[in-house]
């Protein structure tokens, strides 16, 4: 506890959150004056399974496009949207029109992948069983779209360099993955403090289909948007303005500049390695 200018008192606490190979630190820091007084929450990032030491981050991000959310009164909990266990028991029907674009753009990207990258690796058609089982244990419905595309080819459970990429990096999930990324950000979600956080760098019913190996991740919003696409940003706010409107425009823009050699959303040129496909960052 230290004592600032005038009558203003700061009062830090901490705590640790561990979800999915992170360890988190959620620090706080309470400054009153008077009777009065305003809190901020950092999330810190401390350690990673995978990563590493991460830097410390100011949580959440005030930046980005997002969905007003409206701030509950002071010490009321925010709704996160989590409803884990309590999704759907049935996939969704997939209306022909959908399953007709979404498996033409996935042909298109088969094609020229066995053309000009024949090294690189499509994951295996999704089990239906263990993708409604994941519906269930997320707390979030799947598009239509979604599992259309994952009937098709979901991710690999043990990725290798060798995996198709949506621009620029990031790689479709399999179920197992999906399920644990959804549990494990809305873990982190529900700490309290965090969740004011809901909406802008993450919530409930965002559905995660694709990542970067580094925290971040692409994502359906499956609040009444229709499936609208977004990146999740694990270090700021989620941004939807950068990319098409929804996963079945991703795989008809990517395919189109694989096919052309154009870049992707204006940014993301195709490149091969070794019969690998790669994507570059224009600048």
């Amino acid at each position: 506890m230290g004592r600032g200018r005038g009558q203003a008192i700061v009062v830090v606490t901490a705590s640790l959150v561990i979800a999915g190979g992170l360890v988190y630190a959620v620090v706080r820091q309470e400054a009153t004056r008077h009777a009065g007084g305003s809190g901020q929450g950092l999330l810190v990032p401390v350690t990673s399974a995978i990563a590493g030491p991460m830097t410390p981050q100011r949580y959440p991000s005030s930046g980005g496009p997002t969905t007003p959310i409206r701030t509950p009164p002071r010490g009321v909990p925010q709704d996160t949207g989590c409803r884990a266990g309590q999704g759907p028991d049935r996939l969704p029907e997939v209306p022909a029109a959908v399953s007709a674009r979404v498996d033409a753009a996935w042909a298109r990207i088969e094609r020229w992948l066995g053309a000009h990258a024949p090294a690189t690796r499509l994951g295996p058609p999704a089990d239906l069983t263990r993708l409604a089982s994941a519906q269930r244990e997320i707390g979030v419905p799947f598009p239509a779209e979604l599992v259309a595309s994952l009937r098709r080819h979901s991710g690999f459970d043990q990725r290798g360099s060798d995996g198709f990429t949506f621009p620029p990096f990031y790689a479709p999930s399999s179920i197992d993955e999906i399920a644990r990324n959804a549990k494990t950000l809305c873990t982190v979600l529900a700490e309290p403090g965090i969740d004011s956080g809901a909406g802008s760098w993450w919530h409930g019913q965002w559905l995660p289909f694709a990542e970067d190996g580094g925290g971040n991740s692409l994502f359906l919003d499956q609040r009444g948007h229709a499936g609208r696409l977004g990146e999740h940003d694990n270090e700021g706010s989620a941004n939807f303005d950068r990319w098409p409107a929804s996963l079945t425009d991703l795989l008809d823009q990517t395919a189109t500049a694989l096919e052309t050699g154009g870049p992707a959303f204006g940014r993301y040129p195709p490149k091969m390695e070794k019969g690998v496909l790669d994507w570059e960052i224009l600048r």
